[in-house]
Order: C-alpha cells, then sequence, then structure tokens
C-alpha cells in the first residue's frame, strides 16, 4: 500500500508540475501579446502625432496663401480700373 500511495504522490506531482509549465507558457504568450500590443499602440501615436503635425503645418501654409491672395486681389482691385458700362448707347 505505500508503494501504491508513493505512485500516487509521484503522479500528482508531475501533473501538478505540468499544470504549473502550462500555466507559466500561457503566461509568457500573454505578456508578449500585451507587449506586441503596447508597441503598436506606441507606433500608431507617432503615427497620429507625426499626421497632426504635419496638418498644422499645411493648415498654416494655407492661412498664409489666404492672405497672400486677399493682398493680391486688393492689388489687382486697385491697379485695374472700374470699367462703367453705359446701359444706353
Amino acid at each position: 500500500m505505500s508503494h501504491s500511495l508513493h505512485s500516487r504522490a509521484l503522479s500528482d506531482a508531475h501533473k501538478a508540475d505540468m499544470d504549473l509549465l502550462a500555466a507559466r507558457t500561457a503566461n509568457e504568450q500573454g505578456q508578449a501579446s500585451l507587449r506586441a500590443a503596447g508597441e503598436v499602440v506606441e507606433a500608431s501615436r507617432k503615427h497620429v502625432n507625426e499626421t497632426t503635425e504635419m496638418l498644422r503645418k499645411k493648415m498654416e501654409e494655407v492661412d498664409r496663401l489666404r492672405a497672400h491672395k486677399k493682398v493680391d486681389d486688393k492689388e489687382r482691385d486697385v491697379k485695374t480700373p472700374v470699367r462703367r458700362v453705359s446701359l444706353f448707347l
């Protein structure tokens, strides 16, 4: 009977070791997935920040061009005499 208890204890210990290894493997895989997801999030944040900055610069450029066009339009209006068309020929 002692031999049977010993075998049973060894079997239970082996099963517990296998369960522990499986749990460690699952934990390591989960942590690796978490790290990868974190890297994706960081890359996305970096891309968003770069795109936002590029958009800000382009909007500033558009504003400068609009202001320049407004000045050009005013200069053109001053240089171009107003043509009066007589309705009674």
